[in-house]
This record gives C-alpha cells, structure tokens and sequence, in this order.
C-alpha cells in the first residue's frame, strides 16, 4: 500500500464479524451526482490526454470562474495531491466522496489503473442520473395533474359548495342524499382545515426528524415494495445501483466480502443494507455469493441464476455489468408504463369527483324544476 493511504481493515474469513470499511469523513457534505459525473469524466479525459493531475484538477476547478463548494473541494484535493498524498488519501479530505468511490480510486492507484476507475465511476454516475431523470419524467406530469386535482376538489368544497349551500338553506325542503352528504363533507372540510394542516405538518417534520431511524427506513421500504407497479420499479432502481457499484469494485480487482461491505455502506435503501450485511458474514463464512442471496426474496431468479453462473466462471464483474443493464432497461420500460398508466387514471377520477360535486349541487335545482313545471 502506497505511504499516506488509509489502510482498510481486513479480517480472516475465519473471523466471525464481517468486514469492516473507513467510515466517510463528516468535514463535508456529499457532491451531487451531477458534480461527480462531470468530475470524473473530465479528469479520466484529461489523464488520458497525458495532462499531470494536479493541472487538470486546477483546470477543472477554475470553471465557472472557480466558486461554487464543489470548486473549493477540488482545490483542495490538488493542494494535498501538492503536499504529497495520493488522489484516494487526498478526497477523503474532503467529506464529499464515499467510501466506496475512495476505496476504488485506490485499487486503481495500486494497479495502475486510475484512468480506467474514474472512467468507470464516471458511468456508474451517468447511468444513475438517467435512472433518475426516468423516473421524475415518469411521475412528474401525474403529479402535477394530483396536484392539480387536489387543489380543485380543495376550491369546490371550500368556496362553490357553500355558496349553493346558501342558496338551499333558503328555499328551504328536503335536499337529496348526495347534495347533504357534499354538503356537510365541505362544513366538515371547513371546521378542520387548520387542524388537518397542523396534523400534516407535524407528521411531516417527525417523519424528516426520524428519517435515519431504523424503524423508519424498515416501514419506509416496505411501504414503497409493497406499492403496486412502483414497488417493483424502485427494486429494479436499487438492484441496477447494486450491480453497478459490484461490477466496478471486483473488475477493479476487490476482495469480494470489501466490495460488498462497502456497497453496503452506500446502498441507501435498508433491504439491500440489511440483506448484504448477511451476506458478509456468510462469505466470510465459505459461503457462496448466490448461495447467500437466496435467503432473501428481495433478489430474483435472474439474478441468482447469472450470480451462480459469474462465480463458477470468474467472472462476476462481467455478469454484474449485464445485470445493470438489464435493470437499467427494466426501469426505463416501467417509467412509461407509470407514466402511460397514471395519467389516464389520474384524470378519470378527477372527472369523476368534479362531476359528483356539480351533480350534487345541480340536483336539487332539477328538482325544482320539476316542481314548478
């Protein structure tokens, strides 16, 4: 190991516990994907084109007129690059990288292969921005059209009913079954607005206060794989990640129980993370890594199936990679059908709720005008 790089501890596959991984450093907020997509493509071309690293970090912090915290982040790292530390030391200085990210660029300073790892990193990135714009361009026009929806459900019961309600109390009679029930849903609506805005508010800052609680996370997860359709799109999000991340770490020549220790770390969804911590202690247990997955339901058939067939051929890096893919595709397919899904849907019910409030509101008039004729 090069002088000036963190060691990973490591233990005997005899050892009980599972691996343990370098915690990420608190002097920083993480970079968004964004900033670590363009970071490691434009360093990766520039050390291909046979530019010194602490030139091609000075180039890539002075865009945009050298502001921004991502641009003060990287000249940091080129001033402890100056100092004498290696490019994975010196990013752990900086708060900003994963463990996972800087234990990579690490294999890769030790096999000569940083080039190769920052481009890598810089897929790993592309591809998990484009799962996420998918996925927003899938939900954002349903969204707008709830929202849309809500927000005029919200204005007839809150101004339109009492105005006929008004109307009604004066001529008096027998109002319909649907015209009363709408009637006293918009008295109600109105009593309890404040209170019910309260309520949501509450429930809105305990739920951010307790978002990195166990419990929470568990019940969080569970509610979203349960969801129909949508559950079983953020699954193929996550697993796409999953087989991402383990493809670059064990093509980057990674110990297989590390890698899974540190994509455990940056997983961020409690199933995988609770799943791997398993599977740890089972590698370190002479266990296989298909083996130990099918313990848990939250990997597929596909998946063990090509996992069995990558270790018997040592090639896991390459069947992970095809497993990225095709999670990729997977997700981008059951982005349309969600899109495609939501909005007829979305739409036919706000037609159907506007047209039983107008209904309820009308019928006692064509009633009257029965009467009268």
């Amino acid at each position: 190991m090069a002088v000036g790089q963190e060691p990973v501890q490591k233990r005997d596959k005899k050892t009980a516990g599972p691996v343990q991984v370098e915690q990420a450093p608190k002097g920083g907020k993480p970079w968004p994907n964004k900033a670590k997509e363009a970071f490691y493509t434009e360093l990766s071309v520039m050390l291909a084109a046979g530019v010194d690293i602490k030139t091609a970090l000075d180039l890539i912090a002075g865009k945009q007129g050298g502001r921004g915290r991502v641009q003060a982040a990287i000249r940091q790292i080129g001033d402890a690059i100056v100092s004498g530390l290696s490019l994975s030391e010196a990013t752990s200085h900086t708060g900003g990288f994963t463990p996972y990210e800087r234990y990579s660029i690490q294999i890769g300073e030790e096999t000569g292969r940083v080039g190769v790892v920052l481009a890598s990193l810089a897929e790993h990135y592309t591809k998990r921005i484009k799962l996420r714009r998918q996925l927003v361009q899938a939900l954002s026009y349903p969204l707008v059209v709830l929202v849309t929806a809500f927000s005029a459900i919200v204005f007839m019961l809150r101004f339109i009913v009492p105005m006929f309600s008004e109307v009604f109390s004066r001529f008096g009679g027998k109002l319909p079954a649907l015209t009363v029930f709408i009637i006293d849903a918009s008295a109600f609506f109105r009593a309890y607005l404040p209170l019910l805005l309260l309520v949501l508010s509450f429930a809105g800052i305990l739920i951010y206060l307790q978002k990195n609680t166990t419990w929470l996370r568990k019940a969080s997860s569970s509610f979203l794989l349960a969801l129909p359709v949508l559950g079983a799109t953020a699954r193929c999000v996550y697993m796409a990640r999953l087989c991402e991340a383990l493809s670059l770490l064990i093509s980057a020549r990674v110990p297989l129980v590390q890698a899974v220790g540190l994509v455990r770390k940056m997983a961020g969804f409690y199933p995988i993370e609770e799943s791997l911590q398993e599977v740890e202690r089972d590698l370190l247990a002479g266990k296989g890594l298909h083996e130990s997955l099918s313990r848990f339901a939250l990997y597929d058939s596909r998946l063990l199936a090509l996992v069995r067939v990558g270790e018997e051929a040592n090639k896991l890096d390459f069947f992970f990679n095809k497993l990225a893919g095709y999670y990729s595709d997977e997700v981008e397919h059951r982005s349309s059908v969600i899109g495609s899904m939501l909005e007829p849907v979305i739409i036919i019910l706000l037609g159907a709720v506007v047209g039983v409030v107008l209904l309820a509101m009308y019928l006692p008039m064509f009633e009257m005008s029965a009467n009268i004729q």
